[in-house]
């Protein structure tokens, strides 16, 4: 029941409303927007991403997947194999055992004559029950029949229904349907994200914002971070405010956010 509540409409609401982190990966149009002006103002762009932030990051209209919705994707077609595996397994051995009870019965049809072989034949004389009796025994281990034993073993062997093929066939049709909406999967939680945009514009740029400040933060390392501030100081480029060692700790180390929440305050990077 918690996975369900987790997964539904209104957590989701919940989570967009209330955490800047939660399911931000989408460069929006507002994300670009923000872009353009700082380009205007003669600022680094983020814009196009690195290599390294393209896994993490993707553009909302694009094709390609970011690395969290591929770890779903894999994990769901994972599950469909083993399923589609299961499936498969049940109606190869359906098909299996009618092609072995069919090869039983064409192979050992067998109508034929036999003659009786040579045999002893026990004989009681005298009257009475007691001889009646013993008649009666002996003749049960007589041969059935003195001459041409009549052979047919048709009625012992099985008779096996043919497979209905149309049942296959939805089958397929079904695991087919299945496996479409695996792979499209990932699209359609796309929907959420710009359907809360259209009823929250203003929750939506305050994330963009969230969005772009964080991508700046991690990018590069300590020795690039370094070179952009002494370019900007020493070659005539405008300042911005100068991000943290700490800030980028806590950008980069989701885990270790609490203890940096105070420093991601201060050195917001102004847009």
């Amino acid at each position: 029941m918690e996975s369900l509540e987790r997964t539904g409409a209104l957590f989701y609401q919940y989570k967009f409303l209330s955490n800047d982190r939660f399911d931000n990966i989408y460069v929006t149009y507002k994300v670009r927007d923000i872009d353009e002006r700082r380009k205007a103002l003669g600022r680094e762009p983020i814009l196009p991403l690195t290599w390294k932030e393209q896994g993490k990051y993707v553009y909302s209209n694009s094709l390609r997947l970011a690395n969290k919705e591929k770890r779903k994707l894999i994990i769901g077609i994972v599950l469909f194999v083993v399923s589609a595996f299961n499936a498969g397994f049940y109606l190869a051995c359906d098909y299996g055992l009618y092609t072995i009870l069919e090869l039983i019965r064409i192979n050992f049809d067998i109508e034929t004559k036999a003659v009786v072989p040579p045999h002893l034949k026990l004989h009681v004389d005298g009257k009475g029950p007691f001889a009646d009796m013993y008649k009666a025994i002996t003749a049960m281990f007589d041969p059935i029949a003195e001459s041409n034993i009549q052979i047919n073993t048709a009625p012992c062997l099985p008779h096996a229904f043919k497979p209905d093929f149309q049942i296959y066939i939805q089958i397929g049709i079904i695991y087919g349907v299945c496996l479409m909406l695996t792979v499209s999967e990932a699209y359609g939680l796309r929907l959420r994200h710009s359907i809360m945009a259209c009823y929250y514009p203003k929750r939506e740029r305050t994330r963009a914002i969230w969005l772009y400040n964080h991508i700046i933060k991690t990018r590069g390392n300590f020795l690039q971070n370094t070179r952009r501030e002494l370019r900007r100081k020493y070659f005539g480029e405008k300042e911005e405010k100068q991000i943290s060692l700490l800030s980028q700790m806590a950008a980069r180390y989701r885990r270790y956010n609490e203890y940096f929440v105070n420093a991601r305050r201060d050195e917001t990077t102004r847009i």
